[in-house]
């Protein structure tokens, strides 16, 4: 069995992928429970915006994704999080991951749009008797896009997993993949960090936070 998928099939154990996102959001503390996650689709389809509406199907695969649930100031607040598993450096991760968390914004914007392009049609169709609430007609710009002002996007947030053995050594940002020194230029573009776990440069007491049987692995690495 390769690696990629032995790591993949241990990343995807909800109480791994728990540890992971607590240690690196929360700093070991307990707060996302296994219990919380729900799997999603590894396959990453989004409709990039073509030309005059066009829509241009992408298809990526992730490693894991699983949709966190919990109530926060009495309501369900939702946050994706995602695991990519690596073996080997990658170069250019921080282009992959921001691709990965770009794609899932645009199938968002896209579930949004279909949902209320069927909300509409129902509405025709059947002409119904609508509270208040469901009677609202799009204005120009939320009919374009698709994406009423009152949506909301559920963030996704990467990590990266390295379970090599040697120091990664790859860009850690885009701004670690370009050659520009302008901050004029620099302050106007929006940078992407990769957000990693790397063992070999991490303190075993750093590594102690984690609460799973991935410490023991972090600290054989």
């Amino acid at each position: 069995m390769k690696a990629d998928t032995i790591t993949k099939d241990y990343v995807k154990d909800a109480s791994i992928f728990a540890d992971i996102f607590n240690y690196y959001i929360y700093g070991g503390r307990q707060v996302i429970l296994p219990e919380q996650l729900a799997e999603r689709d590894s396959a990453k389809m989004a409709l990039p915006y073509g030309t005059d509406g066009a829509v241009v199907p992408v298809q990526k695969f992730r490693d894991v994704q699983k949709l966190y649930a919990a109530m926060t100031d009495g309501k369900v607040e939702y946050v994706l999080y995602g695991a990519e598993n690596q073996s080997e450096i990658h170069y250019a991760m921080a282009v992959k991951n921001n691709l990965y968390d770009a794609l899932e914004y645009a199938g968002q914007v896209e579930e949004a749009a279909k949902s209320h392009r069927k909300k509409m049609k129902r509405k025709k169709e059947q002409e119904e008797t609508l509270t208040d609430e469901n009677k609202k007609t799009p204005n120009t710009g939320e009919f374009l896009s698709g994406f009423w002002k009152e949506d909301r996007l559920i963030p996704s947030i990467t990590v990266t997993i390295f379970f090599g053995s040697e120091e990664w050594d790859g860009p850690l940002s885009l701004f670690d993949m370009m050659d520009v020194s302008d901050p004029e230029v620099l302050a106007c573009m929006d940078n992407y960090h990769v957000r990693l776990i790397a063992p070999a440069q991490m303190a075993d007491d750093e590594i102690m936070k984690f609460q799973s049987s991935l410490r023991e692995v972090m600290l054989f690495i």
